[in-house]
């Protein structure tokens, strides 16, 4: 992967999904125009920019739906939303349901192996570009 990728990319992991980061400032972080940048995020990654951002988004706060203590727009909020609609709708493209939904499709069913939650299929196939996955399948 070119190592300007992996600069955006990490910074997005580190940032645990809440990254308000534009394209335009990727590019200028890389020194490069916005269009090469999303040129090339495209060509490393096969994804847009705006899709890995949006499930990155998503990713990073996808297990709080899972704590009962935490309400959906705490949980939009933690993600970097201000506009609650906005999360329903990107939560709902990145995973295929609504969030009210994978919450209660998930409050039932949940266990733990080795200590960390398994999401189910949908999450994790949905999650398949989430950068904290990338840098750690790299290491």
């Amino acid at each position: 992967m070119d190592s300007r990728i992996r600069l955006i990319t990490t910074l997005m992991a580190e940032q645990k999904g809440s990254t308000r980061l534009s394209a335009k400032e990727a590019g200028s972080l890389l020194a490069v125009s916005e269009c090469h940048f999303l040129r090339l995020f495209k060509l490393e990654m096969g994804t847009t920019f705006r899709r890995y951002r949006r499930a990155a988004r998503i990713g990073g706060v996808v297990n709080l739906l899972a704590e009962n203590l935490v309400s959906t727009k705490q949980v939009a909020s933690a993600a970097g939303y201000e506009d609650i609609s906005n999360f329903h709708r990107d939560f709902k493209q990145v995973c295929g349901i609504s969030p009210r939904q994978w919450r209660m499709r998930n409050l039932a069913g949940l266990h733990y192996v080795s200590g960390r939650l398994e999401l189910p299929n949908e999450i994790a196939v949905a999650l398949a570009h989430h950068p904290m996955r990338k840098t750690t399948e790299e290491t």
